[in-house]
């Protein structure tokens, strides 16, 4: 689901994304932009589950918002309400 949305990004909104990422201050949470800055898309996702998937998923959403793509927070909500209604 993260990668998929991440692949719509243009390379310049990705950077954009990424720059916002590691600007949302949360301790727990935080990646270093050591590895996030060299990260692609796949490796991106990575470091963000590696925190915790529903976080994963808000800091996303939040990142897109700003960038703005919203047509990608709209997606995202829709298929995580999809997944949550199949469980």
């Amino acid at each position: 689901m993260l990668q998929d949305i991440l692949q719509d990004l243009t390379d310049n909104e990705f950077t954009r994304f990424k720059w916002s990422l590691r600007n949302i201050r949360n301790p727990k949470t935080t990646i270093p932009w050591f590895k996030l800055n060299p990260a692609d898309r796949l490796k991106t996702v990575d470091l963000m589950l590696s925190c915790d998937r529903q976080e994963a998923v808000n800091r996303t959403r939040e990142s897109l918002g700003k960038i703005p793509r919203n047509d990608l927070v709209e997606r995202l909500t829709a298929t995580q309400a999809f997944d949550t209604a199949e469980h």
